[in-house]
């Protein structure tokens, strides 16, 4: 009202409602007062472009959902993945629990966005153009596990985009 701020509203407009809060969220110190930076909000959108991105690539591979995970057939890199979801699981329930939201979204970006889709997808693109139907079924029920923790995980900070992305999966 006093004119001094942005619209949200404008804002919302401009990039949608979830990068708007994924955003401010994630800039946003428990207790302290935050200055205003669009690029902020510019994060959050290219933040959803990334996971909307990452799920249709898997999309691409086959619309079926994967059966359970095969521990025989887990690769080093799947490995290495699904520790890296188990601890920032745990960071992000600590975070959330000592209502620390920026570093909840701070573990969410870097989980996602550095570990998941750019070295993690970039190692199954092999594998998932290979010849060998059971390894690549076994890569496909790994990306299907991270995306439905990740997608449960960023449901609270991002809701429009998750909920659209569960449905499609």
């Amino acid at each position: 009202s006093l004119g001094n701020s942005p619209d949200p509203l404008d804002l919302i407009a401009k990039y949608s409602a979830d990068a708007v809060r994924f955003g401010t969220m994630r800039s946003a110190p428990l207790g302290q007062d935050i200055l205003f930076d669009e690029q902020h909000i510019e994060l959050g959108r290219n933040f959803c472009t990334k996971l909307w991105n990452a799920c249709r690539f898997r999309q691409m591979h086959g619309g079926e959902v994967q059966g359970e995970l095969d521990p025989a057939r887990l690769t080093t890199d799947d490995k290495w993945i699904l520790i890296r979801l188990d601890k920032a699981i745990a960071e992000i329930f600590q975070a959330l629990n000592e209502y620390k939201f920026n570093e909840a979204t701070s573990t969410l970006y870097r989980f996602f966005w550095s570990e998941f889709c750019d070295w993690y997808l970039e190692t199954t693109k092999a594998v998932l153009n290979g010849s060998d139907a059971a390894q690549k079924a076994n890569t496909l029920a790994v990306l299907d596990f991270i995306l439905s923790h990740t997608l449960r995980m960023m449901h609270p900070f991002l809701p429009f985009v998750t909920e659209e992305l569960w449905h499609g999966l």
